[in-house]
């Protein structure tokens, strides 16, 4: 190859490089930079966080953005493939007023890595949690909830009946963890509850809780509290409470209610139960019940139970007087002493002259504690155990055994017999079986009269000819005793049914 070829080769490789050169003038190029851009743009450095925030991130490379990491305290909580790069982030359960670090990390396609300012920001919590409803009422609704805050400047209480339009009913001091309000709800209705704190013009709530008003509390009526001579047939009954659509009845036999003898709903406010057992302490409560709940349970009252009166007979009218009957055990008796006959002065004796006659401390005494009589007069001046004497007719003076067993029934227990009132100390009566014996005292073979210490029932059962055997009951002493006493003695009389 000449010189010739040589010289256009050269002019070729300038024609080239001179177009080229004239190309970058025309159109230049900005050149790239080698990493993404990235930034935070919320929350901002400083920034106070309540509650929760949305954190929002910008990046950038020409290349393209492949990856953004997000780092709190130093630790990746997330990373993001595509836009928008954006995380919500709640700290409820973050150490209030602690400080956090937040940064992010943007690659390209090359893989560069470009991280942004560290920002710093400060946790407060705002908004309460765990509400509860401790009451709510036809006219209060009682709520309890955790304050996790301590820059609240009060709290709201609202509530809503579609749980999404709510009304503020109360604003209360800061730090308040637990509200009673007056308010009016009505049955049947749901209502929605939450509470607000707020800072500022910032309220944040806590989660919603829904509840309708539970009926009032009862009023237990029958039987009364510590009453002891209830029948083993019994009505229980209590007031009707508003909003109340049926009752649960307990009845038990201890106060922690731990078992029952009765545990059912109840669409009215009374029910009769029967076959209670005899001389024992029962306890009873009573709650009130609707569709969005039941009432506290009302105060336990407790009872005693005795025999009630004689089927069939609840009552006997004799000689113009009438006398209450009461079923101990099989043993159907007279709940009240026999006071029959005319006054007579205690020094002398009764007589067989066809007319009862009786001894009283004065006629007022023996309208109260019966008549006193002599074991010949009370037996109508014959000897045959169990005869009828001056009882009424279908009933007697009652026999040794039948004293003896009354005494079984009872567990020996004179206390039991006594009528509330009668006796002290160890004496005093608790009248559990109702058969209501009062302190009479006695007339003294002698013709004067004893105090209102003591109580004497004769029996129909003599030992001989000078004695009989009277049923015994002390002021100051628990104990039954069957004693021989003098015919000639003033005593009570008990009858009991044939």
């Amino acid at each position: 190859m000449g010189s010739k070829m040589r010289y256009l080769i050269t002019f070729s490789l300038f024609i080239i490089l001179f177009i080229g050169c004239k190309k970058e003038d025309n159109n230049p190029v900005t050149p790239a930079p080698d990493t993404p851009t990235v930034k935070i743009v919320t929350p901002v450095n400083n920034q106070n966080i309540l509650d929760s925030i949305t954190i929002q991130i910008e990046a950038f490379d020409p290349k393209g953005v492949t990856k953004v990491e997000l780092f709190i305290q130093n630790i990746k909580v997330t990373e993001f493939a595509i836009k928008p790069y954006i995380y919500f982030w709640d700290v409820k359960n973050l150490i209030d007023s602690s400080k956090y670090s937040i940064y992010a990390k943007a690659y390209n396609s090359d893989d560069k890595v470009t991280g942004s300012e560290v920002l710093e920001v400060l946790i407060n919590k705002l908004s309460p949690s765990n509400l509860e409803i401790l009451l709510l009422t036809k006219d209060t609704v009682q709520l309890k909830w955790k304050d996790n805050s301590i820059i609240e400047e009060s709290y709201v209480i609202q509530v809503s009946t579609d749980s999404v339009n709510f009304n503020t009913i109360v604003e209360l001091p800061a730090n308040t963890t637990e509200a009673s309000i007056n308010h009016s709800f009505s049955f049947g209705v749901e209502y929605y509850f939450r509470v607000g704190a707020k800072k500022s013009n910032n309220v944040l709530y806590s989660s919603v809780l829904s509840g309708g008003a539970k009926p009032d509390l009862p009023i237990l009526l029958s039987p009364e509290n510590n009453a002891t001579d209830v029948s083993k047939n019994v009505t229980f009954t209590w007031s009707a409470s508003a909003g109340a659509e049926s009752y649960l009845l307990q009845v038990s036999t201890n106060r922690n209610f731990t078992s029952y003898l009765y545990n059912q709903n109840v669409g009215n406010t009374s029910q009769p139960i029967s076959g209670l057992d005899f001389f024992k302490k029962y306890y009873w409560r009573v709650r009130a019940n609707n569709s969005s709940g039941y009432s506290n349970w009302t105060t336990i009252l407790s009872f005693t139970t005795t025999n009630g009166s004689c089927v069939g007979t609840p009552t006997v009218t004799y000689s113009g007087k009438t006398y209450n009957t009461i079923q101990i055990g099989s043993q159907c008796w007279l709940k009240e002493n026999l006071n029959v006959g005319t006054m007579m002065n205690g020094g002398s004796n009764q007589t067989n002259n066809s007319t009862i006659e009786k001894y009283c401390y004065s006629e007022t005494n023996c309208n109260t504690y019966g008549g006193l009589y002599q074991w010949n007069e009370a037996m109508g001046y014959v000897t045959t155990p169990g005869a009828q004497g001056i009882c009424p007719p279908g009933w007697h003076i009652p026999t040794f055994a039948e004293f003896q067993a009354l005494s079984s029934i009872v567990g020996g227990n004179s206390n039991a017999l006594k009528a509330v009132g009668q006796g002290s100390g160890d004496g005093a009566g608790t009248n559990t079986s109702g058969f209501s014996a009062l302190l009479a005292g006695y007339r003294m073979d002698t013709g004067g009269f004893g105090s209102f210490r003591d109580a004497y029932f004769w029996s129909s059962s003599e030992s001989n000819t000078a004695n009989a055997i009277s049923l015994y009951l002390l002021n100051s002493d628990s104990d039954i005793s069957l004693f021989n006493f003098k015919k000639s003695h003033g005593f009570s009389v008990r009858c009991i049914q044939d």
